[in-house]
């Protein structure tokens, strides 16, 4: 079922779900239809769409240049709100953290280490065999960051592991964002590919909306709908905009 714009909140994961997965994070650049079908979505629905992603916003607004959408960056890390007020979370990432993990990558070639606002990624796309290493690696920065009073958490994506403050995900993020007046009312509609949405399918259920997993259908997952790839979550957003919709 489609809910008419007016009366709904609108929340899309970035990576795998609007935009096809790089090796490289800066390589994923929007095109001119995708930013023009969110703008008019963004319009259509009275502005309550955002984008929410685990990269940090400066990142979200290079991919969509010239338009700024309201977003939560690096799994809500950072909040930009509707009306453009911003803000962030006080964890502290020490830089002896950042440097254990910079040395320890330097053994496997085609992996590296992504600085996120209060975060890190560390990415072994480019190099699957290196998965245990790597993930060895993080619990390391994990029990690193926990000694030095900081709490992390540790969670697995597509071929990458990050470190987020233990109380920041895609879920808190969107609860976040529903009390702003913009979003409130509404029900939620949230698409998203990866692991780290299952807080956001998770915290959309219970908000009684809807919850969409972009690809294979079967795998495990709290989202109750799926899309099959990012060419037809393209095709929903569009059927969105249908007058009868």
């Amino acid at each position: 079922m489609i809910l008419p714009l007016r009366e709904t909140a609108l929340f899309l994961d970035v990576d795998g779900t609007l935009l096809e997965i790089q090796d490289q994070p800066d390589a994923v650049i929007s095109d001119q239809r995708l930013t023009d079908l969110l703008t008019e979505l963004q319009t259509r629905s009275g502005g309550a769409l955002a984008l929410v992603s685990g990269r940090p916003i400066e990142e979200i607004d290079r991919i969509f240049a010239p338009r700024v959408f309201c977003a939560a960056g690096g799994h809500g890390v950072e909040l930009r709100l509707p009306d453009g007020v911003q803000e962030t979370h006080p964890t502290r990432l020490p830089e002896s953290t950042v440097g254990l993990l910079h040395a320890g990558l330097e053994d496997y070639p085609g992996t590296f280490l992504e600085r996120k606002s209060h975060g890190l990624a560390l990415h072994y796309r480019a190099n699957p065999q290196a998965r245990e290493a790597v993930h060895e690696l993080a619990n390391s920065a994990l029990a690193d960051l926990t000694r030095l009073g900081e709490q992390f958490e540790l969670l697995s994506g597509k071929m990458v592991f990050e470190l987020v403050p233990h109380d920041v995900n895609k879920g808190g993020a969107i609860n976040r964002l529903m009390q702003h007046p913009v979003f409130a009312g509404r029900t939620p509609v949230f698409v998203g590919d990866d692991v780290t949405d299952e807080y956001g399918f998770k915290a959309v259920n219970a908000l009684g909306g809807q919850t969409l997993k972009v690809g294979v259908a079967g795998s495990a997952t709290a989202a109750r709908q799926h899309l099959e790839d990012v060419d037809a979550v393209h095709r929903w957003l569009r059927g969105l905009l249908d007058p009868a919709a």
